[in-house]
């Protein structure tokens, strides 16, 4: 019996942990972790980085399939009056719209009236619906409603109004071809990043480059075309200026632009009264979801034209795409003169990103 009982302890001492064992175990535990966390970050973020730079690859590729069955490459945008006012008004059928059926997206394609504008009502449906995976970065968990793309179309190399004079590749009514690009596909941007955040994010957010509302993946605005005119990753395009239909920033979808909601008389007369330049900017058009957008939007405003530059949720730069189909994440810390050419199809130019 004794023999039994001292067995077992002799087992229970050669098994157990004393406390101090136990605290230096944790800790050796948390070094690890500590150790090998930033790298398993690090490869997480490569992976997606390169996802991401997948995206756009495929995205030129499908613009390129456009240009072989339309003879040109898709518009930026389409509209009667120019240049284009980043408000639900006109017809703004963007280019991701176009190239869809390239990217497989043929059902949701279908769906779409070209024959009307973005914010008609034949075309809520299509509007609302969420934008296709490819055109979300990984990299982005901000959280917003998937009706907007983190993929841009380049307009110009500077910070210009959305016209149809504009130095870019995809801008208002263009219809060039590939061989139209006098510097060189391989030098000129076609598509870049950009980020979408909730206000209340962008607010508490310590980098800048964030935007703040969108028109979504169907409009050829801000929300789908941006240009080099300001480095990578800096002041967001619309940092005083929020769509009057959104809530904290970003579209509402139960306040379509051309749809009159069911309000009652009373909320109808309140979202129709005092309709102003300060009254917009005060109030962010909260509740405005009854108004008629002819009667909401007849106030031009100098940020309405304004149109910002490309940023990422990736450290220290975004991607860009070119007309070749190669994909370069470009940093925050290029040289402005040079990021401006590369915005830009005819500068006569040579430029290089080796250097």
């Amino acid at each position: 019996m004794r023999t039994k009982t001292k067995m077992k302890r002799i087992f229970i001492h050669l098994n157990a942990f004393t406390l101090v064992e136990l605290l230096v175990t944790i800790a050796i535990i948390n070094m690890l972790i500590a150790i090998l966390l930033p790298a398993v970050l690090s490869v997480r973020e490569t992976v997606r980085l390169g996802s991401c730079q997948n995206n756009l690859a495929k995205i030129v590729f499908a613009t390129k399939m456009y240009e072989e069955t339309f003879g040109v490459l898709p518009s930026g945008t389409v509209n009667e009056t120019n240049p284009i006012r980043n408000v639900p008004m006109g017809n703004h059928i963007g280019w991701i719209p176009r190239i869809l059926p390239f990217l497989e997206q043929s059902p949701l394609y279908s769906t779409i009236d070209f024959s009307k504008g973005v914010y008609d009502p034949e075309n809520e449906k299509a509007w609302l619906s969420v934008a296709p995976s490819l055109f979300r970065c990984p990299s982005d968990n901000s959280g917003t409603e998937n009706i907007h793309s983190n993929y841009m179309a380049c307009h110009e190399g500077t910070e210009t109004p959305i016209d149809n004079n504009n130095c870019g590749v995809f801008f208002l009514n263009s219809q060039l071809r590939s061989k139209d690009i006098a510097d060189g596909n391989s030098y000129t941007v076609w598509f870049g990043e950009a980020t979408v955040l909730p206000l209340s994010q962008w607010q508490q957010s310590t980098s800048a480059g964030f935007s703040c509302s969108s028109l979504g993946w169907m409009s050829g605005t801000p929300g789908t075309i941006r240009n080099t005119g300001q480095k990578v990753n800096t002041k967001p395009f619309c940092a005083t200026w929020l769509m009057p239909f959104t809530v904290t920033g970003q579209i509402n979808p139960a306040g379509f632009p051309y749809k009159l909601s069911d309000l009652s008389d009373n909320n109808k007369e309140e979202n129709n009264e005092n309709i102003t330049k300060e009254n917009i900017t005060k109030t962010n058009g909260v509740k405005t979801g009854g108004v008629i957008p002819a009667t909401l939007w007849s106030t031009e405003l100098p940020e309405q034209f304004h149109v910002g530059g490309f940023s990422s949720f990736h450290i220290g730069g975004a991607n860009h795409a070119f007309g070749d189909g190669n994909v370069r994440l470009i940093f925050e810390t290029i040289d402005a003169d040079l990021y401006q050419k590369l915005g830009q199809r005819n500068d006569g130019a040579a430029v290089s990103l080796d250097n």
